[in-house]
């Protein structure tokens, strides 16, 4: 509390700066234990980062939510191929191709295929 009140006699600004990232954070739901990552991610990617610099307290915020984004998009995609599919979507035959497939043999074995139903 005591730096808050430091902060807002001497740079009213960055108390205000702080208080938008906390409130971005806040509504986003990121944890606090996902900052370090964030912060690590921060000073490989930004330019900024990699020369040493350190985030402001809104460029921060704005990282993090980008890094946790992410992170959670690559989390689905991981758990989507851990789900078992039919094998004809893991090689990357659509359903309709398959029926087209199946019908073609089909009818080659049997030359009244489709006419029994039809």
């Amino acid at each position: 509390m005591a730096l808050v009140k430091h902060l807002l006699n001497t740079n009213p600004k960055v108390v205000d700066e702080l208080n938008a990232a906390s409130e971005l954070l806040s509504d986003l739901d990121i944890a606090p234990e996902h900052f370090e990552g964030a912060l690590d991610d921060w000073k490989i990617s930004d330019w900024r980062g990699r020369k040493g610099e350190r985030p402001t307290p809104i460029q921060f915020a704005e990282h993090c939510a980008l890094w946790f984004e992410n992170k959670a998009r690559q989390q689905t995609v991981m758990e989507d191929l851990n789900k078992k599919q039919p094998w004809y979507i893991r090689n990357g035959i659509s359903k309709n191709k398959l029926d087209k497939m199946l019908w073609e043999i089909e009818a080659a074995r049997d030359p009244k295929w489709g006419k029994y139903c039809t």
